[in-house]
């Protein structure tokens, strides 16, 4: 009676422990919300500050960052997911964004226009993380890494319109295999859906670590140890492949999943276990709400308002130039976007698919 007793509380104790929200991932997944606003919906693009702009083609800015730390925050959250677990709500979901992101993409061409796009490129990669995870745990980091090595071999080895072992623009790989399949190259396109899948599978590690430890112990120092570890791999590997956010490189992949791992590893620090959780707050209801943030934002800036931008900015230029008005401008958005989503964090509405 006493063991049996002792079961059913350890089994309390386990489900509540999957269900406990850790602070962390939606302080994160709100921050990279905000820098998804500022790249996004500058004012001015060109006089927005070089590291709020994407490097052209290879190279790293913060505003290369944004999109992989989002992609891992949806990794990190599948531990504690119980929709994960069941293959008809995961296929339901990834239908879902897979519609949605094909029906914003329309709305900001002006045309319906089913291409793809930041939601589909998600959807594919949270989708290939996924079945990733149906494999042994212990052969899931392996499975992960053969991907990367793969693409890498693919990408050396397999000629691309005559040209070997190219990652430029316009003589690679994707370029070749996007013309095929989608009619010409996109940065959410079938080889970089594929590269995104193992940014996902990093979070998955990061949240397996903050689920299995729900009392802290220990993880800020893993959490670390693997940021500093995978961020020296992705560094030597950039010595031979070039680290190019519209190709997800390997080296990217690498880079920007060891950057993550430490701000996780801070923002536990600070949110979780420290006294942060306060002063959070505005990233915090930006996370918990972040695909009605990106619908709302597409919505309102990029189809809305978008006509009457240049009139809306014009006065900001003159008032202290183009530099201050590409970033005021981005700056009100993302005030914009808060106020909703605090709104909507008050009444308790909570957009998931």
């Amino acid at each position: 009676m006493a063991v049996a007793q002792r079961s059913r509380v350890a089994a309390t104790d386990m489900a509540v422990a999957q269900r406990s929200r850790v602070v962390a991932i939606d302080v994160i997944r709100g921050l990279a919300v905000v820098g998804m606003l500022l790249v996004n919906d500058a004012g001015i693009p060109w006089a927005m500050p070089r590291q709020l702009r994407h490097a052209p083609w290879q190279g790293l800015t913060i505003a290369d960052l944004v999109f992989p730390l989002f992609l891992f925050t949806v990794g990190a959250s599948m531990p504690f997911s119980e929709r994960a677990q069941r293959p008809p709500a995961v296929l339901r979901r990834v239908g879902a964004l897979v519609v949605l992101g094909s029906l914003l993409v329309s709305v900001k061409q002006h045309r319906l226009a089913p291409s793809t796009g930041v939601l589909q490129q998600i959807a594919g990669a949270y989708l290939l993380a996924w079945l990733a995870l149906r494999l042994p745990r212990p052969a899931q980091l392996p499975a992960g890494l053969a991907v990367l090595a793969g693409l890498w071999a693919a990408y050396t080895f397999v000629p691309a319109d005559g040209t070997q072992g190219s990652w430029a623009r316009g003589t690679n790989l994707a370029d070749v295999v996007d013309r095929q399949v989608l009619g010409q190259f996109s940065e959410h396109g079938v080889l970089v859906m594929v590269a995104s899948g193992v940014t996902v599978l990093t979070g998955v590690a990061a949240g397996r670590l903050l689920r299995e430890r729900p009392d802290g112990r220990g993880v800020t120092t893993r959490l670390s140890a693997l940021g500093v570890g995978t961020l020296a791999v992705g560094t030597a590997v950039a010595v031979a492949v070039p680290v190019s956010k519209p190709l997800w490189s390997p080296s990217y992949v690498l880079i920007t999943a060891g950057i993550a791992y430490l701000m996780t590893a801070a923002t536990h620090r600070f949110v979780d276990v420290g006294p942060g959780r306060p002063w959070t707050r505005p990233l915090l209801v930006l996370g918990c709400n972040a695909l009605a943030a990106y619908t709302a934002s597409v919505l309102l800036f990029a189809f809305l308002l978008k006509p009457w931008q240049a009139d809306l900015v014009r006065p900001l230029d003159r008032l202290a130039g183009a530099p201050f008005a590409a970033v005021a401008y981005a700056a009100a958005t993302v005030v914009v976007v808060w106020v909703l989503a605090e709104w909507m964090y008050r009444r308790r509405i909570f957009v998931k698919l």
